[in-house]
C-alpha cells in the first residue's frame, strides 16, 4: 500500500513539475508590435537601468524604457493583442526605420509636419502640448512673460524637430546652427554653461527637467504673448516663416504609408482615451521621471 501511495505521489509531483516548467517556458507567439523612440526625451521617453513595475525592456539591451510614450505603447499593444517590442533609435533614424520596416510605429513625441507626411502617415493626436522656453534660473529671461523679451537672446533647438524651427523664428533672437543639438540634454548643457540663453521645448518636458534640476527655469508666456512663428523648409531648402497653428502643438504616432488597417485600429483606440486620461498619464510620467533622477 505504501509503495502504491509513494508511486502516486511521485507521479503527481512529476506531473506538477512538468506543467510548471511548461508554463514558465511558454513562448509568446503573438504578432509583434515594434515601436521606435529615442529613450532620451523625458517625460515622453527615457532610459532606466533597473526593472520596475511600469518600465519596459529595450530590445537588444539590458536597459528599460519608461515614460508617457512607453505607457501609450503598452496600452496600444494590449488593445491589439500584440507583443510589444521597443527599439531605441536616434531621432534621425526613426522615419527611415518605419520606411524600411524595422519598426511598426514611431511613438516619440513627433509632430505630424507636412514634410514628414510626404514620407510616412500619422494617426490623430495622442498628446497636445504647449511650447515653452527653458532657461537658466538665474537668467534675466527667467521672469519673462512676453516672447519679445527674447529679442537679442541666443536661442537653439533640437535638430530635426519642430522646436528648432520655432527657436529660429523668434523675432530678434540670435541663432547659430552650431548651437542646435540632436538631443535636449545636450541643449541643457549649453544653457548651464551660458553658451545659449534658452531652448524651446514642450511643457511636460520642461516640467520634468525643472523638477530634476533646480538650476533651470521654465518660461510660460501670457496669453497671446507666446511663440508666434515657425520656420518651414521646402524641398528646395527655401525657408519661409509662417504663423504657428494648432497642428504644431500636437504629437502623433508615425506609421508606414498604406498600413491603413493598423492606422484605423490605433485611431479608434486613441478616440476612446479622454483628455483627462492623457493628462494623468503625462502627470504620472513627469512624477516618475523626477523620482528617477
Amino acid at each position: 500500500m505504501k509503495k502504491v501511495l509513494s508511486l502516486i505521489l511521485t507521479l503527481v509531483l512529476t506531473l506538477s513539475l512538468g506543467l510548471a516548467l511548461a508554463a514558465c517556458g511558454k513562448k509568446d507567439t503573438r504578432e509583434t508590435l515594434t515601436v521606435g523612440m529615442e529613450c532620451n526625451y523625458a517625460p515622453f521617453n527615457w532610459t532606466e537601468t533597473k526593472k520596475s513595475k511600469t518600465n519596459y525592456p529595450i530590445d537588444g539591451t539590458k536597459k528599460y524604457a519608461e515614460g508617457y510614450d512607453v505607457q501609450m505603447s503598452k496600452k496600444i499593444a494590449d488593445k491589439l493583442d500584440r507583443k510589444l517590442v521597443i527599439k531605441q533609435l536616434d531621432w534621425d533614424a526613426l522615419i527611415p526605420s518605419i520606411q524600411n520596416g524595422i519598426i511598426d510605429l514611431i511613438i516619440a513625441g513627433m509632430s505630424p509636419l507636412e514634410e514628414r507626411k510626404l514620407d510616412i502617415d500619422f494617426t490623430g493626436p495622442y498628446y497636445t502640448s504647449e511650447h515653452v522656453m527653458l532657461v537658466k534660473k538665474t537668467s534675466t529671461y527667467a521672469t519673462a512673460t512676453d516672447i519679445s523679451t527674447f529679442s537679442g537672446a541666443k536661442i537653439a533647438g533640437q535638430i530635426g524637430t519642430t522646436y528648432v524651427d520655432i527657436a529660429h523664428a523668434v523675432d530678434g533672437a540670435i541663432n547659430d546652427n552650431s548651437w542646435d543639438k540632436p538631443t535636449v540634454p545636450e541643449l541643457v548643457t549649453l544653457i548651464q554653461n551660458g553658451i545659449i540663453d534658452g531652448t524651446v521645448v514642450e511643457l511636460p518636458v520642461a516640467q520634468g527637467l525643472v523638477a530634476a534640476d533646480s538650476s533651470l527655469a521654465m518660461v510660460r508666456f501670457e496669453a497671446g504673448k507666446g511663440f508666434k512663428y515657425i520656420n518651414e523648409t521646402d524641398e528646395n531648402n527655401n525657408v519661409t516663416k509662417r504663423e504657428i497653428n494648432d497642428m504644431d502643438r500636437i504629437v502623433s504616432i508615425g506609421i508606414k504609408k498604406n498600413r491603413t488597417e493598423l492606422l484605423d485600429q490605433i485611431d479608434s483606440y486613441l478616440n476612446t482615451l479622454t483628455e483627462e486620461v492623457r493628462t494623468q498619464m503625462m502627470a504620472d510620467a513627469v512624477t516618475a521621471n523626477a523620482a528617477n533622477e
